[in-house]
Parts: C-alpha cells; sequence; structure tokens
C-alpha cells in the first residue's frame, strides 16, 4: 500500500542506506512522511543511527550559539547593515588633501604674473611675424596657422618654465634654507 502523504521512493534511499533528506525528515519527527520501511531500516542500521545523532548534537550546538549571539547580531537578509561612516579618516584625507594642494595654492599668484610678463611680451613678437608672414605669402591660412603654432609654443616655454619653477620651488624648500626662487630676468632689463 502506497500512501500519498509519503516521500517518493526515489528520494529516500542512497544505496543501501536511508538518504540524506529521510534521515533529516526522520531527526525532525517528521514520521508521518517516511515510509515505516525506512523508518525500521534507519532504527537497524547503525550508519544511518550515527549520522541522525551527528546531525542532532551539531542542532544542539547551533541552538546554543544563536541562544548566546546578541538579539541586534542576527539580522535577516531584507534588512540592510548601515555602518557608520569613519568621520576621522574622512577629516584625516581632507587634512592631508588640503596640505598636499597648498604650496600650488601659494605659488600661483607669483605663476599668473609670470604668464602675464610672459605674454606681454611675447603678443607683440608673434603679432609681427604673424604680420610679416601674411605680407609675404599673402594667404590667410599660413597666416592663421603661423598664429596657432606661435601660440602652441608661447604655451608650452610658459607651462615648462612654471614646471621649472615649481620643481626649484620644492627643492628648495625640501632643503635647509627657505629662500623664495629668483624670477628670471629677461633679456630686455638687463
Amino acid at each position: 500500500m502506497k500512501n500519498e502523504a509519503f516521500l517518493p521512493e526515489e528520494i529516500l534511499w542512497d544505496g543501501e542506506h536511508a538518504s540524506e533528506l529521510a534521515r533529516e525528515a526522520i531527526a525532525d519527527l517528521q514520521m508521518d512522511i517516511v515510509p515505516p520501511e525506512v523508518v525500521a531500516h534507519v532504527e537497524g542500521c547503525r550508519h544511518c543511527s550515527l549520522s541522525i545523532g551527528e546531525a542532532a548534537l551539531r542542532s544542539r550546538a547551533m541552538g546554543q550559539v544563536w541562544a548566546v549571539a546578541p538579539a541586534d547580531s542576527v539580522r535577516l537578509d531584507s534588512e540592510k547593515a548601515t555602518y557608520p561612516l569613519p568621520w576621522r579618516a574622512l577629516f584625516g584625507a581632507l587634512f592631508l588633501g588640503t596640505a598636499g594642494v597648498t604650496p600650488a595654492l601659494l605659488a600661483l599668484p607669483h605663476f599668473a604674473s609670470q604668464v602675464a610678463s610672459t605674454a606681454s611680451h611675447s603678443v607683440p613678437v608673434v603679432a609681427s611675424v604673424t604680420v610679416a608672414t601674411a605680407e609675404l605669402h599673402g594667404g590667410t591660412v599660413l597666416a592663421v596657422s603661423g598664429t596657432a603654432a606661435a601660440i602652441l609654443v608661447a604655451s608650452a616655454l610658459a607651462l615648462l618654465h612654471w614646471l621649472r619653477s615649481s620643481a626649484a620651488a620644492s627643492s628648495s624648500s625640501s632643503s635647509s634654507s627657505q629662500s623664495p626662487p629668483e624670477s628670471p630676468k629677461s633679456p630686455r632689463s638687463s
């Protein structure tokens, strides 16, 4: 006689022993879903009985762990874990970033004045070269490309000058003498 409330026969056996699912059902005292022949086998088989005993001991140990665990340490998957912001680390990083950018900010007015000085000297030269080139060749394309090239060269020279002066300033600030970097002398002032 086959009872429809019992587990299917193919999942009750694992070779000659009761399957893990059948043993768990017996350990959980769900005898109404396990056929009597499987229960009789488990009661008579040393391997199956020992595995149920080991599972019961593990279950009891886990029950003790859960009983000791604080209630707020157990959270469901639907709850989201919230962690406090690391305020000290954030303010420390902000302070270090500010300290790192301070020398560049202090050198900014000096750099701006150097760019203005370089531009005031180079713009008339670039303009006169552009006009002379345009008059010589009579083409606006040549004049535009010459002007663009001159502006690129002037920008590169200004950037190179700024990089050299900032490198010199950082190397002089790391040495024991704290003298300000000397401004370069233009050829017209000598």
